[in-house]
């Protein structure tokens, strides 16, 4: 962040317009392009395996995963809008949610899986990439099955996700971010607030890797939890 020019200025030298261009273009925009990229790929993989292709879904699931991580810490405009990060990335599920409806709609084979508008309504415990997480934890299933049809069903989903996640950051949410503290902004009413938001996600992210991503799976000397590790 030093590089975004927040630390080791006081803060009347800040530009805050250079550090949101800065944000936006090296940083948030390119990275919710990748993750757009990235889901999309994941949903054509998996509809090709569905179909009985020769689709590699682990491989296209682990290029999708990598690029949330270079998202997940900007937990703010879009991400907070609704259920849209949840929707991404329910987690940590604390209380075993995502497998036990992920088994209710298998054991129902609920056709809501041919539905992606009645899809994008349900739970966010059987969306997103942990949904996935759960089902392809020993590999795609079978093509023709109902196992497949909803793993292809959570990937067109998030993929859907992922998309308008990336157009929101564009329009407007890009615009807000770089005309901070204007007459017409309704989100930053200073150029101050804008910075502070960034920075305010580079803090929490790293509270959330120390205290979930490392502390959680750690646990204590005595008594590790890696079945806890993210993934």
């Amino acid at each position: 962040m030093a590089a975004l020019g927040l630390l080791g200025a006081p803060a009347a030298a800040i530009d805050h317009a250079a550090v949101a261009a800065r944000a936006l273009e090296g940083h948030i925009l390119p990275r919710f392009d990748a993750l757009a990229a990235g889901t999309a790929a994941l949903a054509e993989a998996a509809g090709g395996h569905c179909a009985g292709g020769p689709e590699d879904v682990m491989a296209a699931y682990n290029t999708a995963f990598d690029a949330w991580m270079g998202v997940a810490h900007l937990r703010f405009g879009p991400l907070e809008e609704g259920d849209t990060g949840f929707s991404i990335a329910f987690w940590p599920d604390e209380r075993g949610a995502t497998p036990r409806a992920l088994a209710r709609l298998e054991a129902d084979e609920d056709p809501v899986v041919d539905d992606p508008a009645g899809f994008a309504q349900l739970s966010v415990a059987v969306r997103g990439l942990f949904a996935l997480d759960a089902l392809l934890a020993e590999g795609p299933p079978a093509p023709a099955t109902y196992e497949c049809r909803l793993v292809e069903a959570v990937a067109v989903d998030l993929a859907a996700t992922a998309e308008r996640a990336r157009d929101r950051w564009r329009d407007p949410f890009a615009g807000y971010l770089a005309t901070a503290g204007a007459a017409d902004n309704p989100l930053y009413l200073t150029p101050e607030e804008g910075s502070r938001a960034l920075f305010t996600a580079l803090t929490s992210g790293l509270e959330v890797t120390a205290d979930h991503r490392l502390g959680r799976p750690l646990g204590t000397f005595e008594k590790p939890q890696p079945r806890r590790a993210e993934a």
